[in-house]
C-alpha cells in the first residue's frame, strides 16, 4: 500500500491518549491509529450517503437514533463526533 506523509495537529489530550493507546498495545503506532479512525469516519460518512440516497435527502434524525439505539450508541450529537469538526 502506498503511503502519503501527512502533518495534523491534535489537541495535547487527544495526542496522548493516542499514545497512550500505542504504549497499551492497542494500535502499533499513533499514525496507525489515526489512520485507523479516518478510516472510520469515511465508512460512516459512505453510509450516510447511501442513507441520504435512500431517504432522498438526509435521513430523519429519528431514524437515525432508533439505528443508534439498536446498537447501544448515544443518540446523534450528543457524543465525541458532535464536538469534532
Amino acid at each position: 500500500m502506498h503511503t502519503e506523509r501527512v502533518t495534523v495537529s491534535l489537541p495535547a489530550d487527544v495526542a496522548a491518549a493516542a499514545r497512550q493507546v500505542v504504549e497499551s498495545g492497542g494500535a502499533p503506532s499513533v499514525s496507525a491509529y489515526v489512520t485507523g479512525a479516518v478510516r472510520a469516519r469515511l465508512a460512516r460518512e459512505r453510509g450516510l450517503a447511501e442513507l441520504a440516497k435512500l431517504f432522498g435527502g438526509p435521513p430523519p434524525d429519528e431514524t437515525l437514533n432508533a439505528v443508534r439505539r439498536d446498537f447501544g450508541l448515544p443518540p446523534r450529537g450528543t457524543g465525541m463526533a458532535a464536538t469534532a469538526s
